[in-house]
């Protein structure tokens, strides 16, 4: 009942703020349909073999991140394992998202189910950290920056970020708010959330990793987003490459509110933010390109999905 209620409240986020979208850019949506047609195949590999990259490159992370948890697996079996994470995240009827995905075919393999969803939590998180500090470079690059809330939205995500991380990092503090909003839960649940607290604090005690999957977190996402730069080419669209490392992370962020895999946020929050930059039928087209480009990821990884079964392609290795 629960993944119902769920479901029906993230499609009625995705679907109304596409609604809203929608009506709010309407006159542009013409030229948008004739920008996109002009746009050449050329140009659409390009971005795409560009994304793929940068999905790799994740895989490396997680592989990474994996290692100090001694859950060895693939390179290739966690590349599948992330394209798999994209069509969970886009396709399926289901609560579940491509993360939970993810970490339930590692946690079959390796028999470690804590050590396996923190993994793969701790992944998120060094992600969202990466795109926090792309976005607060481009911010201090860019030379002209149009009024369109980016100068309140950027503290606030970032302030939400460190929050965030003094929580991990810092088991007083942890303990200050755990004891402030767990007072009425029950015991077994309180024992369960404490290991599940130091499975991910214990990332601490890897900070030259950490450190190295932030960096490779970096690179990959600035290789996805300089698919967006490749794109507004083809679109004949001028746009800061500044710009464009600025936005999309912000994006990104804003496509982890409550929705089906982020669809009507993200393309809300393009749209607003790249319009002072190149209009509104260029970031309408950038919104959908990108669209086109994650949905391409999840039919992908659901062939993928199809071909390896449940758990047959996932060769993990327990050191004893």
């Amino acid at each position: 009942m629960k993944r119902k209620i769920s479901l029906v409240i993230r499609a009625t986020v995705s679907i109304a703020l596409m609604a809203v979208l929608i009506y709010m850019v309407r006159d542009s949506i013409p030229k948008m349909l004739t920008a996109l047609k002009g746009v050449p195949v050329s140009i659409i590999l390009f971005a795409y073999a560009l994304f793929v990259i940068s999905t790799i490159t994740a895989s490396v992370r997680l592989k990474i991140l994996l290692s100090t948890k001694k859950i060895s697996m693939t390179l290739f079996d966690i590349v599948k394992l992330t394209f798999v994470g994209y069509f969970f995240s886009s396709f399926l009827p289901t609560a579940v998202g491509g993360d939970v995905a993810k970490a339930f075919y590692i946690s079959k393999a390796s028999g470690r189910a804590i050590n396996s969803y923190t993994t793969v939590f701790m992944d998120r998180f060094l992600g969202m950290c990466s795109l926090f500090l792309l976005a607060i470079g481009a911010f201090f690059c860019l030379k002209e920056i149009p009024k369109s809330g980016l100068h309140l939205l950027l503290p606030l995500l970032l302030l939400a970020g460190l929050l965030i991380s003094v929580f991990l990092f810092n088991k007083r503090f942890a303990g200050s708010v755990g004891r402030a909003f767990t007072s009425f839960i029950p015991k077994k649940i309180k024992e369960k959330a404490r290991d599940i607290y130091e499975a991910i604090h214990s990332f601490k005690n890897f900070k030259l990793k950490l450190l190295e999957c932030l960096f490779i977190s970096a690179v990959g996402q600035s290789t996805a987003f300089v698919s967006v730069y490749i794109l507004a080419i083809g679109l004949k669209s001028p746009l800061p490459l500044m710009a464009v490392l600025l936005v999309m992370p912000i994006s990104a962020i804003v496509s982890m509110v409550p929705s089906i895999y982020g669809t009507g946020p993200r393309e809300m929050s393009i749209v607003i933010l790249l319009s002072p930059f190149i209009g509104k039928d260029g970031a309408l087209a950038i919104a959908f390109l990108w669209l086109g480009l994650l949905l391409t990821t999840a039919l992908i990884g659901g062939i993928i999905h199809l071909v390896m079964g449940r758990y047959k392609a996932i060769s993990a290795e327990i050191p004893q």
